[in-house]
């Protein structure tokens, strides 16, 4: 049987006056017991919705979260093997509000340097904010446009410098959400109806 012919059958009073054999459709219980059945099956009803809302608001905001990079990939933070490495790097991803960046090496003398402007940054200027050890965790809070470079020797010059861009604060899952919390927001829309009918 239907599960709407079901919920029809047990839990619906229809007025005698429809019907021929004029009865409730549930025999052994009387209107008022209906009335009841009804609330407590619209109050399941609204707790199943609002769990469903309050789950899916919690799985949205764990698919939006920032990002992690370990700046420049597997090779890290060190003299590049060319001077376009770190600007092809940067150029293959979309730095967000909130991202934070890994600046990491294991040989050589480094520091991840901040310069102010576009100019210092083309010049190789090496006054600026110096993070002087591996493993610096750098994280952006607004959009702009931010330089880094290595003040060490000759670093910059051979490349070890580049540009981080931070987008409009939109997160780039935002406008594509993430297959993994689809299916989880689906898993639960279906184990909440499956609830819903059981009980």
């Amino acid at each position: 049987m239907s599960l709407l012919k079901t919920f029809l059958k047990d839990y619906i009073y229809i007025p005698s006056r429809y019907f021929r054999n004029q009865r409730i459709l549930k025999r052994d219980c009387a209107p008022t017991t209906l009335i009841v059945r009804g609330k407590k099956m619209a109050s399941r009803l609204c707790f199943n919705i609002g769990f469903l809302i309050v789950a899916s608001v919690g799985l949205l905001h764990g698919a939006y979260a920032a990002n992690t990079y370990t700046v420049g990939g597997d090779l890290g933070w060190i003299v590049p093997p060319n001077n376009t490495y770190y600007e092809e790097w940067t150029s293959q991803r979309t730095f967000q509000i909130g991202d934070t960046f890994v600046f990491n090496w294991t040989t050589g003398t480094h520091t991840a340097t901040e310069v102010s402007t576009k100019e210092e940054y083309d010049n190789c200027t090496k006054m600026g904010m110096i993070l002087a050890f591996a493993g610096v965790k750098v994280t952006f809070n607004e959009n702009g446009t931010h330089y880094f470079l290595c003040s060490e020797g000759t670093h910059c010059e051979q490349g070890q410098k580049m540009i981080i861009k931070i987008g409009d604060g939109i997160p780039p899952s935002f406008a594509a959400p993430s297959l993994t919390a689809a299916a989880a927001l689906s898993a639960l829309f279906f184990s909440t109806l499956a609830i819903f009918f059981l009980n």
